[in-house]
């Protein structure tokens, strides 16, 4: 885990899915959140993003209590400093 260099607040990076790009989420999961990590095949973190959390949760039915999380552009106090970056 690390820290948001321009809010301070734990994030965790973890490639996405569909890109390969590394994403920045927040640490701590929350119930409302439309990001689901998972394991790819490799044993790697992978981040899967949905429309929602509604979205990401009937994605997974059979697995309800994997924890979903923000992007922290969307969290991040300081969201102007990521723009300027």
């Amino acid at each position: 885990m690390s820290a948001c260099p321009n809010c301070g607040a734990p994030v965790r990076w973890v490639k996405s899915a569909t890109t390969g790009d590394w994403m920045v989420l927040d640490a701590h999961p929350a119930r409302e959140g439309n990001v689901v990590v998972t394991r790819d095949g490799a044993g790697e973190y992978i981040a899967t993003v949905y429309r929602d959390q509604f979205a990401a949760r009937d994605a997974h039915p059979c697995l309800p209590w994997l924890p979903r999380y923000f992007d922290h552009h969307t969290t991040c106090s300081q969201t102007g400093e990521w723009r300027r970056q």
